[in-house]
């Protein structure tokens, strides 16, 4: 009985990983026109000169940094404490650039892209053509 009880917690731990990325990878193939039709609606919207703009469309909240350039995140994990991941819309691919902290814990990216969308940006990955999914912390 406690072979398969740590059998289980180890394997957990794998399959929610698993989880998360087929939940990503689903918003972003399948839900990608929803993702595209928000981010144009951002482009267009007349909005505050700079700053950020909350919403919330259907069952995703998503947060635009008004730019410029405009930045989209769509929150897909709320994460623990201020922990959380979202897929990030950036016509720039600057967001790449975050990829933690240094030995002195100074963030390796600058800050045009660590503090975007409220939150610090520990790391990011491409998904697909403009869009990475990205932590923050």
């Amino acid at each position: 009985m406690p072979a398969i009880l740590v059998g289980a917690l180890l394997l957990s731990i794998p399959t929610l990983k698993l989880g998360n990325q087929l939940h990503i990878w689903t918003i972003v193939t399948v839900g990608r026109s929803w993702l595209d039709g928000i981010v144009a609606e951002a482009q267009n919207a007349p909005g505050p000169a700079e700053g950020y703009a909350s919403s919330r469309d259907g069952f995703i909240p998503y947060i635009v940094d008004q730019g410029p350039p405009i930045r989209v995140v769509f929150e897909s994990n709320p994460g623990f404490l201020d922990n959380w991941s979202g897929i990030v819309f950036d016509p720039t691919g600057k967001v790449m650039q975050a990829r933690g902290w240094d030995a002195a814990g100074k963030f390796y990216a600058d800050a045009e892209v660590t503090e975007l969308f409220r939150g610090d940006i520990v790391s990011c990955r491409h998904l697909r053509a403009e869009y990475y999914y990205c932590s923050f912390t």
